[in-house]
């Protein structure tokens, strides 16, 4: 996402820029709900990514409520909530396509100085030079390791849980809630919340973008990102190897914490 906002406005400022991606596919289905804002609609604009009003979801107000469902806060507050995918989609049309290459792994990368280009290398065995490198490759940088940048990821004390499902499958009285809403329920150590977004290919298709904030000691983290084998993945487990009992656990806590809606 950083590195077609990047590459879109550097084109649109005349610069000659590709765009070289590590999946083998187009990206997409990934991530969840975002929270537009004036900087980003400002931000879409001048990267060229026009959305004719069809961005995401219109919504007018925010409301906190209990467990019991009794409302604790209410606010009106006009805001449009879209999908990672659609808004990743608007970036790509604004792009030529023959300046976007897929399945290109980075290898190595030399910095350059002000009398030499820098070089990249990619895993197909080519390379290519470059007055400028935009390495957007996300908190497992590769391209921050090939030029030996110290960083550190610190751990904030808290997991987040996240589910989207689509709005026509909850009950009547859930609909009736969230349709509109920016709705947040909060406990000591836990806050949960619920928006509406923007289907990735239908504007018209209404999903609900469902995050739960869980703190957790570094101990309780370790153990939730060990899969069933005994594999710790520090980074990030992929949903699918999460053991049973920790979403098990997950459902009988949410039902005793929060409003059924």
């Amino acid at each position: 996402m950083a590195g077609l906002f990047a590459a879109n406005l550097l084109h649109r400022s005349g610069w000659q820029v590709e765009i070289f991606e590590r999946s083998k596919s187009a990206l997409s289905g990934r991530g969840a709900g975002i929270v537009t804002h004036d900087g980003l609609l400002y931000a879409l604009s001048a990267c060229g990514a026009p959305h004719d009003g069809q961005l995401g979801v219109e919504i007018h107000k925010r409301l906190a409520i209990s467990k019991e469902g009794e409302k604790l806060a209410y606010c009106d507050f006009q805001q449009v909530l879209t999908s990672w995918s659609r808004l990743l989609d608007y970036l790509k049309s604004a792009f030529p396509d023959g300046n976007y290459h897929l399945n290109q792994e980075v290898i190595s990368l030399e910095a350059g100085d002000r009398h030499n280009p820098a070089r990249v290398h990619f895993a197909s065995g080519h390379s290519i030079t470059a007055d400028l490198v935009v390495a957007a490759d996300g908190l497992k940088s590769n391209c921050r390791r090939f030029l030996d940048v110290n960083f550190e990821q610190v751990y904030a004390g808290y997991v987040a849980w996240r589910a989207v499902c689509d709005l026509s499958l909850l009950s009547a009285s859930s609909q009736a809630l969230m349709a509109d809403t920016f709705l947040f329920s909060q406990l000591p150590g836990e806050q949960i919340l619920a928006y509406p977004i923007a289907g990735p290919d239908d504007a018209h298709q209404v999903l609900v973008n469902l995050v739960w904030y869980r703190r957790k000691d570094e101990d309780g983290l370790k153990e939730l990102l060990t899969d069933g084998i005994g594999i710790h993945h520090p980074e990030g487990i992929p949903p699918q190897k999460i053991q049973a009992h920790h979403i098990s656990k997950m459902q009988s806590d949410s039902q005793e914490l929060f409003h059924s809606s």
